[in-house]
Order: C-alpha cells, then sequence, then structure tokens
C-alpha cells in the first residue's frame, strides 16, 4: 500500500471508530483486515496512530520511501514484541528465540536475567531485558522507530493515577461498570466465538454477558470450553 508493508498480531477492539475518523465507506469496512486498517491509520496520523488503537496488538511497518520502520505494541502489553538491532539491522518477532533465525546472530544467554527470575521481587522490575543479550522487550504502551541504523523507543500512553471517577450512588456505580464491562465483551464478539468457563466469578461474568449478546444482536449461541479432570472437587 503506496510504499507500506505491515506485519504483526493484531485485534483491535474499535473498527467501528476508526472507520468513522478515516472516512471508510460500508464496502471497504467488510473486506479491511486488521493490519490493513493499521495501515490506512499510519497514513492519515503517521507515528501518533497508536494512539488512535484499541485492542491486542504488536505490529511493524516498513517505509519503503523512507527506510523507516514503525512500530507499537498494545497499552498492557498483552501481545509480545522483541526485536534487535545490530549491524544487519531491526530484527523483530512475538518470540525472542526468533530473533536469532531472523538475523542470523547468535543468541547468548543473559545470566542477570535468569537471575532475576530466580529472585520474586526483582521479576517484573525491568520490563525490556530477555534471556539473551542484546534482545529487548519493547515494553507496554510504547512504539518505536528505527532509522539510520538506530532505534529509539518513546511511549504513547501511561496510566493515569490521579483520575478518579466519582459517582452519586452505588447503583450509578454498577450502572458505570456494567456498560464498560459490557462493551468491552462485545468488542471481541466478532467471528466465530468461543470461550473458555472455568467456573469462577471472572470467566462466568464474561460468558454471561457474551451469551446475551450474541442471542440480541447475532441471535447465535455461545460455545464455551472447560478444562476437566477426574480428580476429587473438579468444578
Amino acid at each position: 500500500m503506496n510504499g507500506l508493508t505491515i506485519t504483526g498480531e493484531v485485534r483491535l477492539d474499535n473498527r467501528d471508530e476508526l472507520f468513522r475518523a478515516l472516512d471508510v465507506g460500508p464496502e471497504e469496512r467488510r473486506r479491511l483486515t486488521d493490519l490493513a486498517l493499521i495501515l490506512l491509520a499510519y497514513e492519515r496520523w503517521g507515528e501518533a496512530c497508536a494512539e488512535k488503537l484499541l485492542g491486542d496488538f504488536a505490529f511493524a511497518i516498513h517505509d519503503e520511501r523512507t527506510g523507516r520502520a514503525f512500530g507499537a505494541r498494545d497499552h498492557l502489553g498483552v501481545k509480545p514484541f522483541y526485536y534487535r538491532v545490530s549491524e544487519k539491522g531491526l530484527a523483530f518477532a512475538t518470540r525472542a528465540s526468533a530473533i536469532g533465525e531472523i538475523d542470523g546472530l547468535p543468541l547468548d544467554l543473559d545470566d542477570r536475567r535468569v537471575a532475576d527470575v530466580c529472585v520474586p521481587d526483582l521479576e517484573c522490575v525491568d520490563l525490556t531485558s530477555t534471556f539473551y543479550l542484546g534482545v529487548y522487550r519493547l515494553p507496554p504502551g510504547h512504539r518505536l522507530t528505527f532509522e539510520a541504523g538506530r532505534a529509539s523507543i518513546a511511549p504513547y500512553w501511561r496510566p493515569d493515577p490521579s483520575r478518579e471517577i466519582r459517582l452519586g450512588s452505588d447503583e450509578e456505580y454498577v450502572e458505570a461498570f456494567r456498560e464498560i464491562f459490557t462493551e468491552a465483551v462485545r468488542c471481541r464478539l466478532s467471528g466465530k466465538t468461543a470461550s473458555m468457563l472455568s467456573g469462577g466469578l471472572d470467566s462466568s461474568a464474561i460468558v454471561g454477558f457474551a451469551r446475551a449478546i450474541l442471542e440480541r444482536d447475532q441471535g447465535l449461541q455461545l460455545t464455551t470450553v472447560s478444562a476437566m479432570t477426574d480428580e476429587p472437587g473438579c468444578e
């Protein structure tokens, strides 16, 4: 698309919002994949496109016109994004051990990272290192730009700990949560959908809402999948 190439693992939850912002017509909406939609967003907003996306994603775009590569990882880091910069350029993947397969360079173990895993207080403090020297994780809510042999990393989103929501009653809090939760489930029901059902409160709530939404909006039944064992007490 106009000298742009994209690859990644993406599920967008705000497709309708992006369609409206990008003036995408009804016919084109049906054929656009999530990756193609991100390319349109990149053409419109450049690197600021990451701020417009909602969902789980890790993607990279190569712009043949400028020789620049651009990538981003979703707000909470659900999708992995690993990379290494070397004399061969930028190598990236959703699996750290795949980096050596891409750039052909050896993977040397990082003993310090292994030690961190063995000390619970240190685990999850470092958001960038991996088990391999020179291979890094792109932190959640960050974007990467690679140009002229150098990579720059910058955040496009940070949670605001000072923000508070104050409503007038318990009922209003319940209704506000229900509205947000309903939309969070609804936007994940595109295509054929199945849900894990463990018997706990979390998955049971998701399944309950998903079933009601599917039946109301599409007249479909929801498939659930549970892991069962023969052990006594299995829910």
